[in-house]
């Protein structure tokens, strides 16, 4: 889902997004990237762009190679859709701005379950515009 909000200033597009879950076949994974690939395609890079939801997916706290779209700060390793994910924010050039900042356990983690938690939820912008993020919490 896509919504566009237009003020006098600027154009701002969110995107929602809910990946296939570990599990799933890849033709089905595969089909959603391309899903997502379109409707990003479609919006002007002169127009600001934000791309939130579950990826299902851990891209960790290591950023080998990745420095420019995971800041590291996620709890965790990355595992295969975490790699997908990542791959993805580096052909799309989109900063995990969620990772580029620190915040407490209870602040970083996205689901829990019993004993479980863990990071899977994602917000993407366009790298270039990562100096406009801040974040709001204490």
């Amino acid at each position: 889902m896509n919504m566009e909000l237009v003020t006098p200033r600027q154009t701002y597009n969110t995107v929602s997004a809910y990946a296939p879950p570990q599990g799933c076949e890849e033709e089905e994974k595969d089909r959603f990237w391309t899903q997502l690939g379109a409707i990003l395609d479609s919006i002007p890079t002169s127009e600001e762009l934000i791309v939130a939801g579950d990826l299902n997916g851990h891209v960790g706290i290591e950023r080998d190679g990745f420095e420019r779209w995971n800041g590291g700060k996620t709890r965790g390793n990355i595992n295969e859709e975490g790699e997908q994910i990542l791959n993805y924010a580096m052909e799309c050039d989109l900063a995990l701005v969620n990772t580029f900042f620190t915040k407490s356990d209870a602040q970083t983690y996205t689901f829990k379950s019993g004993p479980n938690q863990t990071v899977i939820d994602y917000i993407g912008i366009r790298r270039e515009s990562i100096s406009k993020s801040k974040v709001c919490v204490k």
